[in-house]
Formats: C-alpha cells, structure tokens, sequence
C-alpha cells in the first residue's frame, strides 16, 4: 500500500479562511476551457451529491483583497467556494498560478496550489522535487557552463537527453518527448551545450532505459486507482487488474511529491523483471486519455475524484490524509 504520510513540501500549512459565509457545496476550478470533458463528467458527478462546480477561466476571475479579506467574482457574480481547484489553464496558467497563492494565502481550501501547477508545468522543477524527496528518478543536470556539465555527465553517464525547463500546459507529455534531444556520448553533448541552442532553456537528464516494463498509474489523493501498460501508439493498452506494492508505492511517492490532484506517475523497470521502479514523469491533472476511455476506467479516476472532492469539502484539509479510494475500485 502507499504510506498515508505526505511528503516533505508538498502541501501549504492550512489557514482559517478570511472570505465570509464559504460554501461548504461549492468548487470553483480555474481552468480556461468550459468543455472540459474531464470537469463536465465531474460536474455531473458532484452535482448528484449535492455539489455544484463552478468553471472560472482565469482571465474572467476578480479578486479583491482589503486588509486580511478577500473577496472573489466569476464573470461578475460573486463566489465565497468551500475548495478551489487548479486545473489546466493553457496560456492563462501563470495567471492562474497567481491567483491560487493569493486564494489560499487567504485561508481558503485550494488543491492544485501554485506551487503544485508551477511544478507541473516545470519538468526540471519536477525532476528536482523527485529527487529531494527521495523518490526514485533519474539523474539530472541542469546549467550552461560547458566544463560543468560535461563533468557532471561524465559522472552520470549516457545516454542523456535534453528537455525543456518549462511548458506551456500541464498536459505536455508528447510535446516534452517530442523535443528531447538525445546525446549519445560526450562528442555530442559538448556540441549542444557551446553551442546557441543550450542556452538555458534545457535541462540534461539521464535517458531511461526502454528494456523494462513501463506503466502509467492514474492516481486520486495519491492512491492508484487505475493502471495502463505504457506502449507503443499502434497499440491498445489493455488495463492491468492488480498493481504490484512495489510499482504502488513507488507511483504514490511521486504523487504525493508533486502534490497533483488528480495525477498521473509514469514509472518504468530498469530491466526486464527486475521489480526496480522509477519515476520517469508526473502529469498534474492529465488529460482525457483515450486508452483510459477505451480501457472502461476513465469513469473509474473520474468517481474516485469526485468523492475525494466530497470528503475533502466534508472535512477539510484534514481529508487529504485520510481519504482512500474503495478497495473495489480496480483491484487496488
């Protein structure tokens, strides 16, 4: 099983709130798209528990704050939300990313904070979180200094790839993968980083290995609730019906790091079999997938979120350590 403790860092010490008369039945979500499959088929979920969720784009969001007060509007009508989410925001991210640390600097429940979005939106943040956290990862290196990093390299090994410091969604899993860079051998390497190209907008990573198992565990307060064989695009996924303790606990540790809700950790074997998990990335509130959908288990994540989000409005922050998901929920 996952341990039930959180991660060093991973969440902002509650306040009592500042915002008059809260909605204990009311979420508001920052994100910028109000056909969000994802939110629609939540909406629909919490409204049969008696919960409404509001969509605010980012931009249409007013907040005022007058001494310790704050006040909020969603395209002109006031909101007083028992929960503000962080969701995917698109070009309006580092906006949003602002509005959720005044929000909760303000004592209001938020999942999702800043911290969690600029993270998810940082594969080096990401990376470095991994790592401080003790979560099982591969190496990274990151600066310009040619001599630096190639004696760093040396030390880590290769092959390395080179990946972006930042994206521009939360959802950038292909666009990542599609601008990795890879180098071979040091000849390589040196070439990249005096050259124009390196010029701070990468990080070096070691490359992980494509010998071993590879497996995307979609998780809801950090606990797995759905797994998929991580293969090749021509491929369907088929679900795996039991996740091994140690594949578990290691896609919890990474969760409960980056401190995504929902989240999805891609983990990978070293070798065939060896049963030697690591992190290779963390998606903060992953898009519709469609192997989930054709897999039967986006309805799955989808329940399991939405009674987290009931019991975290019931009990507050306290929520977050204590809600799991039913041991029905797909074998987990």
């Amino acid at each position: 099983m996952c341990p039930d403790g959180l991660v060093s860092g991973a969440v902002a010490p509650y306040r009592k709130s500042t915002m008059k008369k809260l909605d204990s039945r009311s979420v508001v979500v920052l994100a910028r798209d109000r056909d969000d499959f994802d939110l629609k088929v939540l909406s629909s979920m919490l409204g049969s528990r008696g919960i409404e969720l509001q969509i605010a784009d980012p931009l249409d969001l007013a907040i005022q704050c007058e001494g310790p007060e704050i006040r909020m509007w969603n395209n002109d009508s006031p909101v007083r939300p028992g929960l503000v989410i962080g969701w995917r925001s698109g070009a309006s991210a580092l906006h949003a990313i602002k509005q959720l640390d005044a929000i909760e600097q303000a004592g209001i429940d938020v999942l999702n904070s800043a911290v969690v979005l600029l993270r998810g939106l940082s594969p080096f943040l990401k990376s470095v979180t991994l790592q401080t956290n003790s979560v099982p990862h591969y190496p990274i290196i990151s600066g310009k200094a040619p001599s630096g990093v190639l004696s760093m390299a040396d030390r880590v090994g290769y092959p390395m790839v080179a990946r972006p410091l930042m994206t521009r969604d939360l959802d950038a899993r292909a666009a990542v993968r599609g601008q990795d860079i890879v180098f071979e051998d040091a000849s390589t390497l040196k070439e990249f980083v005096t050259g124009k190209a390196a010029s701070g907008h990468f990080y070096m990573q070691l490359r992980p290995p494509r010998t071993g198992q590879r497996l995307r565990v979609f998780c809801v307060n950090h606990h797995p609730v759905a797994c998929l064989p991580d293969v090749p695009d021509e491929r369907q996924a088929d679900p795996l019906a039991i996740l091994s303790e140690p594949a578990a606990h290691v896609a919890g540790l990474a969760s409960r790091a980056i401190g995504g809700h929902p989240s999805m950790v891609e983990i990978s074997e070293d070798r065939p079999g060896s049963r030697n998990w690591r992190v290779e990335d963390v998606t903060v509130c992953p898009g519709p997938d469609p192997d989930l959908s054709r897999a039967g288990l986006h309805e799955t994540v989808m329940r399991a979120q939405a009674q987290f989000l009931a019991a975290r409005l019931a009990e507050g922050p306290k929520a977050r350590g204590g809600w799991r998901p039913p041991s029905a929920v797909h074998g987990f």
